[in-house]
């Protein structure tokens, strides 16, 4: 299945790494580092790329070269326990970070890579151990993701090494990671679900269940694939912007396992979601031609490997899972679907404004995210993630209202990143909680209300918006699919970035009286 997009991406995935035996930075995949020289630290992060060439050097048709893949896989491990025993150690975005997306994903691939017996573990003892004390001390709590990774890469270093995790911290963190899954099933990403992220979280929880078998960890994979498959299937793909963090793509290998795992429903969930997300995945359109280098060095790269790993002896059958029905709604994550009377897909984001789109089978054909209102350089938008949103579905209507969200740009410059290396060189994983604060977040809600009103009717929908408590001067503009909510992987380029719509153009009226517009749009859906 995955065949065309791993030959395509493995010459890049070398690309990154420096591979000369002989350079002190051999085994660095942070080519903006060893090679640019535009960067003065290299992310640790990135050394994920050395599991991944470990499992291409196990298909088929890399099998020439699993000498030479062997070798990077144990000189990135190599250079990963150089780069995490320094000070400040783990970095990805700046020096001294102390960041854990690094500590949680690079040590578990690392630790993996002595589980699976490509480096021994005295080879990167010293990292080992400095990632176990942090992972035992330190817990993520906003992004679900990030600490499932940290507990497996745990997990798995007590498995190699079981002299560096006391039982009792880990049992600990276990207990703290499995409450962060909602009863619906997704495990929260900066206040909501995001269906990319989950995917993320499901290869780790897979990791988790084959280091330990304990049934806690699949029974938290199953109730992420329930959820998945739930909004997938309704949807005939991805969320994309209806994510919490906006993200485009699904990693595929925790899936993969139903497949051999589960017999009945939960294999044709598992094979459903294959084949919505993937079956068209040799199309140039396909997400995973937009994502960039780095991320197929982060996860992406190993999932779709050891996705492929699974699948090359399996002849892919076309799904037998009934549709799930309509109408429904995750109350938890404010997620409303109808189905209109010509079989086409209504999806409203609650917790998002109200943005909403209609889909069919093979195309996204209406997406439609709101409002800008421009004041100086100012903005304020519908379109951002937030529990303060309240919404109601009743039949046919679905109301959503609010206050829209400030924000301003926040444009790097030399002297704001020289303070930032002062600041962590003193501070370190103090300093992360503030920068999360103020790149993710918006200081609050405004004072502007906005409510938006949607009747699906026969053969269109109708929205009214209402934007109350603007100045007179202020500019009213249509949203387009950016969004100001900040997440890491987001924004690679989708086909509606160029056009939000697939059927004929709106009616549109719009009615401004001193700080009041009403906005009444009519999209024919026949």
């Amino acid at each position: 299945m995955f065949e065309k997009i791993l030959a395509t991406q493995f010459p890049r995935l070398l690309t990154q790494v420096c591979r000369d035996p002989n350079a002190s930075c051999y085994g660095c995949f942070d080519r903006n580092w060893w090679h640019y020289r535009i960067r003065d630290f290299a992310s640790v992060m990135l050394q994920q790329g050395g599991y991944t060439l470990f499992q291409y050097a196990k298909l088929d048709a890399y099998r020439s070269f699993q000498p030479e893949l062997e070798a990077i896989a144990r000189a990135a491990a190599s250079f990963w326990n150089e780069r995490a025993t320094k000070r400040g150690a783990f970095e990805e975005y700046y020096p001294w970070e102390r960041g854990y997306p690094p500590l949680a994903f690079s040590t578990l691939s690392m630790a993996r890579l002595v589980l699976e017996g490509a480096v021994d573990s005295e080879e990167i003892l010293p990292g080992l151990k400095k990632a176990a004390i942090q992972l035992q001390k330190r817990f993520e709590s906003q992004a679900g993701n990030q600490q499932v990774a940290g507990l497996a890469a745990l997990a798995v270093i007590r498995k190699v090494r079981p002299d560096l995790v006391k039982q009792e911290r880990y049992l600990q963190q276990k207990e703290k990671t499995l409450s962060l899954q909602h009863s619906e099933g997704w495990y929260a990403e900066y206040d909501g679900p995001d269906l990319g992220y989950l995917s993320v979280t499901l290869d780790c929880l897979w990791d988790l269940f084959d280091v330990t078998l304990d049934q806690d960890y699949l029974q938290s994979a199953r109730k992420a694939l329930d959820f998945m498959h739930g909004f997938i299937a309704r949807r005939y793909g991805g969320a994309g912007m209806h994510n919490a963090r906006n993200t485009d793509y699904i990693v595929p290998y925790g899936i993969c396992r139903f497949l051999d795992h589960d017999e009945g429903e939960q294999e044709q969930q598992a094979r459903e979601i294959l084949h919505l997300v993937y079956g068209d995945v040799e199309a140039p359109r396909h997400f995973f031609y937009a994502i960039d280098d780095r991320y197929w060095s982060h996860y992406t790269g190993h999932s779709v490997v050891r996705a492929q790993l699974l699948l090359q002896e399996k002849r892919m059958q076309k799904p037998k899972g009934k549709q799930p029905g309509m109408p429904f709604a995750f109350g938890g994550a404010g997620i409303i679907f109808r189905e209109l009377k010509n079989k086409d897909r209504l999806i409203v984001s609650g917790h998002k404004g109200g943005v909403f789109s209609v889909y069919n089978k093979h195309n996204t054909l209406i997406s439609d995210y709101g409002w800008v209102i421009r004041s100086g350089n100012k903005q304020f938008v519908n379109h951002f993630w937030s529990d303060e949103w309240k919404w109601e579905a009743t039949g046919d209507t679905v109301e959503v209202s609010g206050h829209m969200f400030p924000h301003r740009e926040k444009i790097s410059k030399p002297s704001l990143h020289f303070g930032l290396r002062v600041v962590s060189f003193l501070f370190g994983s103090k300093l992360t909680k503030m920068l999360h604060s103020a790149l993710r977040y918006q200081p609050g809600a405004s004072g502007i209300a906005f409510t938006r009103k949607i009747a699906i009717g026969p053969a269109d929908i109708t929205i009214t918006d209402q934007v109350l408590g603007i100045d007179k001067k202020v500019r009213v503009e249509r949203a387009p699919r950016a969004t100001k909510h900040h997440a890491d992987s987001a924004d690679s380029w989708h086909e509606e970035d160029f056009g939000l719509l697939k059927v004929d153009e709106p009616m549109e009226t719009i009615i401004r009286e001193g700080t009041k517009v009403t906005v009444t749009t009519i999209y024919q859906c026949s």
